[in-house]
């Protein structure tokens, strides 16, 4: 089975010399909390379709050039695979909470997001699979260009590709932690 193309958006701005993410609440109160994403329409790239649906799922049309950060293949709830395509882009000029009816039509017809910022990771709960690269946008880096690190636990899903078939043979996992002598990193 082909995995389904989705493009994800952190749009990101500068508040108080602090990065922040912009996410949504559905009226769907079970979809969660999310960032914008969606599907990449055929003969569309996964830069073109993170645009087109950040329009659509926002209404905002001012950033930059979307910044490529990340792709990867995903198992989502219902068993499909999704070949993930993750970017940033960064808006200056947008408020602090919003309403908007997406216009893509589809599954979003007349449905209405809350838009509001989180500036951390740990603001709120997001939808699975939503704040998987999170870390690059909001991490915090000192005067020095050193990256910050925090304790964390980064679980991925390792598959193989047989006869053309998709298949999961297990997982792997990474863990930071800090001990007296300075961080520790294991791979499991």
């Amino acid at each position: 089975m082909e995995p389904i193309k989705k493009a994800y958006g952190y749009i990101t701005r500068n508040h108080d010399g602090r990065p922040q993410v912009l996410v949504f609440q559905h009226l769907i109160l079970e979809a969660g909390v999310q960032i914008p994403k969606g599907t990449v329409q055929d003969g569309e790239d996964p830069e073109a379709a993170v645009v087109r649906e950040m329009i659509e799922e926002t209404g905002l049309t001012e950033w930059g050039k979307p910044e490529f950060l990340a792709d990867d293949r995903w198992r989502a709830d219902d068993g499909s695979i999704h070949h993930r395509h993750f970017y940033r882009l960064d808006q200056g000029d947008a408020p602090d909470q919003w309403q908007h009816e997406p216009s893509g039509g589809g599954e979003e017809e007349g449905l209405q997001f809350t838009l509001f910022w989180i500036s951390s990771p740990g603001d709120i709960p997001l939808a699975r699979g939503h704040g998987d690269y999170l870390h690059h946008v909001l991490e915090e880096r000192p005067e020095d260009g050193l990256r910050c690190l925090e304790a964390s636990e980064d679980v991925k899903q390792v598959y193989i590709i047989e006869e053309g078939m998709e298949r999961i043979i297990g997982e792997t996992r990474e863990r930071i932690s800090f001990e007296e002598d300075g961080a520790v990193l294991v791979r499991e």
